[in-house]
């Protein structure tokens, strides 16, 4: 192992139990209060983008848990627009919420395969800015799914 791996590997064990999770009550009240709620997200991930740029993998691992806590959130929205809205209504929106990720998630594999063909990064640092596209991918359709179902609220 490379010194640089067991440096990661160390962080995170200390680093993974103190970092930050995503409060999605939080992330509401700042896309209800925002002019411009796609800056909830990044303000949400700040932690992660904070991390030392030495250890990615620690970055990595705090990106996967918030697009792990905004996909809880988006699943629980859409559970309650199905409970709470027309068929019609919960039908759409999970159609929309299904393509927004999908092709968010498209974006971030081309911007993974154009990293990785010009090989200008790391295999670590590629997959730092792949967990921090997926979690920014998921938050944003977080906030169109909010948006959305405020609509019909």
């Amino acid at each position: 192992m490379t010194i640089r791996l067991l440096l990661s590997v160390a962080c995170l064990a200390v680093a993974a139990p103190a970092m930050a999770q995503v409060d999605i009550a939080a992330v509401d009240a700042c896309i209800a209060e925002s002019e411009t709620p796609g800056a909830c997200i990044t303000d949400a991930l700040a932690t992660c983008d904070a991390t030392d740029p030495e250890t990615p993998a620690v970055a990595t691992l705090c990106f996967t848990k918030e697009a792990a806590t905004f996909n809880a959130g988006i699943a629980e929205r859409i559970a309650r627009l199905t409970e709470g809205a027309s068929e019609e209504i919960a039908t759409i929106a999970r159609i929309e919420t299904k393509y927004d990720v999908l092709s968010a998630l498209l974006q971030c594999d081309r911007l993974e395969e154009l990293s990785r063909a010009v090989g200008r990064d790391t295999g670590e640092v590629i997959q730092r800015q792949g967990a921090r596209c997926k979690a920014n991918a998921a938050g944003l359709t977080y906030v169109r799914l909010v948006q959305r179902a405020a609509q019909v609220e």
